[in-house]
């Protein structure tokens, strides 16, 4: 299974292979593992919907990062391959047309792009990809309305970062921040040349690294599928895989000063991915991936950490969460896992004795619900990061399978 992932997915890197493999490890277990505990389910109470098959080249193919969605409705996302040049594509699902708007070529305008994009008020487009760029180790970009792409920013992978694994955010001056997985002080080695930095770029160009990781006892390392989420004051706040007082990763506060504050040091082999979410309270929402299956946590504005829901190798509730969570209205929390759940999984025809990957619900009281389980084929399998509408419909991505076998992309809507 691994092999057939790992097939038709190009690793560029050691720091990103590294955490790639971290991801798609337990898909080697899946068909060794048995039937857990039932857990509740929410699948009558959604209509699940392929929205789209990525099909081979020109055509994107293999979607990670989340969706972005306009006033409109058309979807906009990034395939971290295919195109007209194997590279990776900006892609947009519209009423009236499905097309990529720009195939990277692997060369100065970047290679594999991964993360999230943003959209302006004139219909721009900002992102980064992970490799290519001037010295191979990634840019941010931006696709104008008229498909044209410039470089904001070319990483060396020195002191100013490299390979931006995170997504970005838009700050209140209009620049964008963001987070690279490795680079930054590279005295701080914990496996890795640096530990990653937080950077601004505004629509210029103009760059600045905002805090360079230094890795533990004291600092965060290895920010990984990072979306930082601010506050109205301006702070920033996020994960790190590793780092802090027993290496396990933190969650971290960043104030607009430059000051950094470790708010939660986890215990070694934690792990934490996807950034967080924040309420009204203060209060924070994220992933891990602690015992090699990944939980859900609550991480109070006291400081105090509860894990609202283990995973585990059985749980039809799935496990290895890597994307975070989503909050709506209501406080409810939205994740997904790349592997497990209930039922089978078929991937190329070969079926496994779990599903792959499922869309999961935790309520307010804490109950977790399963939304969708996927069954590879026709609908896709391992889903990505999700993104929520205002009528409360989710849309995501699945990394394989599909109609194709390079992904689909994918509508929840519940039935009232």
């Amino acid at each position: 299974m691994i092999n057939l992932l790992q097939s038709q997915v190009s690793i560029p890197r050691k720091g990103l292979q590294a955490f790639a493999i971290a991801i798609v490890a337990s898909v080697v277990t899946l068909a060794s593992l048995g039937r857990g505990q039932e857990q509740s389910q929410d699948l009558a109470k959604y209509v699940y919907r392929v929205l789209y098959s990525f099909q081979t080249p020109p055509d994107a193919e293999f979607p990670l990062g989340r969706l972005l969605l306009d006033a409109s409705g058309d979807i906009y996302g990034t395939t971290r391959s295919g195109g007209a040049y194997g590279h990776g594509t900006v892609f947009q699902l519209g009423k009236k047309t499905d097309k990529v708007l720009y195939s990277f070529t692997g060369g100065g305008d970047g290679d594999e792009p991964v993360g999230d994009l943003i959209r302006d008020e004139a219909g721009n487009l900002y992102g980064a990809t992970v490799a290519g760029g001037k010295f191979t180790y990634g840019v941010v970009f931006k696709l104008n309305a008229s498909g044209g792409l410039s470089v904001l920013h070319s990483f060396s992978g020195g002191t100013d970062g490299g390979e931006p694994l995170g997504s970005l955010i838009r700050d209140s001056d209009g620049s964008f921040i963001g987070t690279t997985w490795i680079g930054g002080d590279l005295s701080c080695n914990e496996g890795l040349p640096g530990c990653g930095v937080v950077y601004k770029v505004d629509v210029n160009g103009a760059f600045t690294v905002l805090h360079r990781f230094v890795g533990a006892p004291h600092d965060g390392a290895y920010p990984n599928w990072e979306r930082l989420v601010p506050d109205r004051a301006g702070n920033l706040y996020g994960t790190t895989g590793d780092g802090g007082s027993s290496d396990g990763g933190t969650v971290f506060k960043l104030a607009r000063n430059g000051k950094l504050t470790i708010l939660h040091s986890f215990k070694g082999g934690a792990n934490p991915q996807g950034g967080v979410v924040r309420d009204e309270s203060g209060n924070f929402y994220g992933v891990t991936a602690a015992g090699n299956y990944g939980n859900v946590f609550e991480l109070l504005r006291t400081g105090k950490l509860i894990v609202l829901h283990a995973f585990n190798a059985r749980s039809e509730a799935g496990n290895n969460p890597v994307n975070g969570v989503i909050r709506d209205r209501q406080g409810n929390l939205y994740g997904t896992t790349s592997d497990g759940g209930r039922g089978y999984c078929n991937i190329g025809g070969k079926h496994y004795d779990t599903a792959c990957g499922v869309v999961f619900k935790i309520d307010t009281t804490g109950k977790l619900t399963i939304v969708h389980a996927f069954h590879g084929g026709i609908e896709g399998a391992f889903p990505n990061g999700l993104i929520l509408d205002a009528a409360g419909n989710l849309y995501g991505t699945a990394w394989q399978a599909g109609r194709y076998n390079f992904g689909t992309v994918f509508e929840l809507r519940p039935r009232f």
